[in-house]
């Protein structure tokens, strides 16, 4: 989950979050503090933990909301219940279309190119000199 704290979505220095999942050295649910933000597209934070450690270009997508944090957890648990309903339920398949030959027999059903392209090519070679 993103941090949602600004306009446009961005974490900023001095923004108290938590390990949204295990981190190498760092578990989940560690609390710390933004002390750098880097990146234009792929957002990366430089974060002291409380646990006084310090990890860098930790994605933003893997940092929550320190208020937002027990929110955060209910939402991932009806995510995978969720998740786990669809597995054991899954939706009924939607019935393929019928398939369609091209009109003079050329590339059949599994055929990517259209079929008036196959005529066109068939009518060509038919022009040729026949040696």
């Amino acid at each position: 989950m993103a941090l949602l704290k600004r306009k446009n979505d961005a974490p900023a220095k001095g923004d108290r979050v938590v390990a949204a999942r295990d981190l190498v050295g760092i578990r989940e649910g560690t609390a710390g503090r933004i002390e750098m933000v880097v990146g234009l597209t792929w957002t990366r934070c430089w974060v002291q933990f409380d646990t006084g450690e310090w990890m860098g270009s930790i994605d933003a997508k893997d940092l929550v909301p320190e208020h937002d944090w027990s929110a955060y957890q209910i939402r991932r648990a009806e995510a995978e219940a969720r998740a786990a309903e669809e597995a054991r339920n899954p939706p009924p398949a939607a019935e393929a279309p019928a398939a369609t030959t091209a009109p003079s027999g050329g590339g059949g059903p599994a055929s990517r190119i259209p079929a008036h392209i196959l005529d066109r090519s068939k009518a060509a070679r038919e022009r040729l000199p026949k040696s």
